[in-house]
C-alpha cells in the first residue's frame, strides 16, 4: 500500500521538477530579451549604420515577414546614415536584371513588370507572391520621395541557370546559387554600395549547407552566400534571421487541428518570447544564451535528435555542436509563430508563362487556376486568391 501510494507522488514530485526546469530555461532566454532587446525597426537600423551589409534571412511562404521588411526600408530611406543603396534579393533571376532597374526607377509602377519577374523567381512555377510583389512595389514607393542620386537599386540575385533547369535546357540548376548571390554581392561592396541582402535564412546564415547523393559516402557539401560575405568581409557584415515557424529549417511543426505553428523543442523558446510580454523585439545573440542554442537543441524535439551527430564519417555538416552564433549575430522577433500565416498567393500566369509551365510539367497542368492550386499543393500554407 505504501508504495502505491510513493510512486504517484515521485512521478508528480518529478512532473514539477521538469516543469520548474523549463521555466527556469525561458527565464534564462527571457531575461536576455528583458535586458537587451530593442524595438526590431530600430534594431536593424542601428546595423544599418554600422555595417555595409545587413542580411536579413526570412521564411518563405508566411505573410508575416516581407511587411516588416518594408517597414524597415520605409524608415531607413528616412536617413542617409541607414538608406541602403541597393536591396539585394532572393526571389528574382538575373535574367530580368534590366527590367528590375526599370521598376525601381520608373515614374509610374510597371506591374506587369514585377509579374515578369516573380515568374523567373527560383521555383518551377515562379513565386507567385503578394508578399513578395509588394517588396518590389515598396521600393519603387520609396524612390518616389527621393532624389535622383539617393535613389534605391534592386539586385536580382537569382542565376540564370536556374531557368535553363526548370526548362530542362541544363542539366545544372544554377550549379551554385549561393555562389553567384555571392559574387554579385561583392561586386556591389566593392562599387561602395550599403546593402541589404533579404533572402530565406539558409542562404543569410553563415551556414554550410549539404546533401548526400543517393547512394553515396559523402555529403556534397557548399556554403552558402551568407557563409562567404562573413569569410571574405567579416567585419562588414551583420546578419539577422527573422524568428519563424520554419526558423533554421524545422524547429516547428503544425497542429493540424488549429493550424497553429507548435515548437518541437517543448515550447522552450515560445515561453520566453511569452514572458517578455511577445513584444516585437531585436537583440544581439552574442556572449547570451541565445547564441549557444545547438541546431540538435532547435531542429529536434527532445530526445530525436539521432539526425545531428558529433564526429560524422560521411562529411555530415549537420553536427550537434553547431551553434546559432556561428550562423548568424542577431534575431528579430515581429510575433508569435503560433499568429503566423500563409503568404498571399496572386495570379502571375500569362498565358506565354502557362505555356512554359505545362511543358515543364509534361502537360499536367494548363490553366492559371491549375497552377495556384498546385503551388499551394506545395505550400499548403498559402491562401489562394478569393
Amino acid at each position: 500500500m505504501k508504495l502505491k501510494t510513493i510512486l504517484p507522488t515521485l512521478i508528480l514530485i518529478g512532473l514539477m521538477s521538469f516543469a520548474s526546469q523549463a521555466r527556469n530555461d525561458a527565464d534564462t532566454y527571457a531575461n536576455h530579451l528583458k535586458s537587451s532587446a530593442v524595438d526590431p525597426i530600430d534594431y536593424v537600423l542601428s546595423k544599418l549604420k554600422d555595417y555595409r551589409i545587413v542580411a536579413i534571412g526570412e521564411d518563405h511562404w508566411i505573410a508575416d515577414h516581407t511587411p516588416f521588411f518594408c517597414d524597415v526600408l520605409k524608415k531607413a530611406a528616412e536617413n542617409k546614415e541607414t538608406r541602403p543603396d541597393i536591396v539585394a534579393l532572393e526571389f528574382g533571376s538575373e535574367l530580368d536584371q534590366a527590367t528590375a532597374n526599370r521598376v525601381a526607377y520608373s515614374p509610374a509602377f510597371m506591374p506587369d513588370s514585377v509579374i515578369k519577374i516573380l515568374q523567373h523567381a527560383p521555383d518551377v512555377l515562379g513565386n507567385p507572391y503578394k508578399e513578395y510583389f509588394d517588396v518590389f512595389k515598396c521600393i519603387w514607393e520609396i524612390n518616389r520621395t527621393l532624389p535622383e542620386e539617393e535613389k534605391i537599386a534592386i539586385r536580382l540575385l537569382d542565376p540564370a541557370g536556374v531557368q535553363d533547369s526548370f526548362n530542362q535546357t541544363s542539366l545544372q540548376r544554377g550549379k551554385n546559387r549561393d555562389m553567384s548571390m555571392f559574387e554579385k554581392i561583392r561586386w556591389d561592396f566593392m562599387r561602395g554600395n550599403k546593402i541589404v541582402f533579404y533572402a530565406g535564412q539558409a542562404h543569410t546564415q553563415h551556414q554550410i549547407r549539404g546533401y548526400k547523393p543517393n547512394n553515396g559516402k559523402n555529403y556534397y557539401n557548399y556554403p552558402s552566400a551568407g557563409f562567404l560575405i562573413k569569410a571574405v568581409y567579416p567585419n562588414e557584415v551583420f546578419t539577422i534571421d527573422l524568428w519563424a515557424p520554419l526558423n533554421m529549417g524545422s524547429g516547428y511543426e503544425r497542429n493540424p487541428q488549429t493550424g497553429n505553428w507548435i515548437e518541437r523543442n517543448s515550447g522552450l523558446y515560445d515561453k520566453a518570447f511569452a514572458l517578455n510580454g511577445n513584444k516585437p523585439c531585436g537583440f544581439d545573440i552574442a556572449n547570451s544564451p541565445w547564441g549557444e542554442i545547438t541546431m540538435a537543441e532547435y531542429f529536434c524535439p527532445p530526445g530525436k535528435d539521432n539526425f545531428y551527430v558529433s564526429r560524422p564519417t560521411d562529411a555530415n555538416p549537420y553536427t550537434k555542436e553547431i551553434r546559432l552564433s556561428q550562423l548568424i549575430d542577431g534575431i528579430v522577433f515581429v510575433k508569435p509563430s503560433k499568429d503566423f500565416t500563409g503568404g498571399h498567393l496572386i495570379d502571375i500566369y500569362t498565358p506565354d508563362f502557362v505555356e512554359i509551365c505545362r511543358q515543364r510539367l509534361n502537360g499536367r497542368l494548363t490553366t492559371p487556376a491549375d497552377m495556384l492550386r498546385q503551388v499551394r499543393k506545395w505550400r499548403p500554407q498559402m491562401v489562394m486568391p478569393d
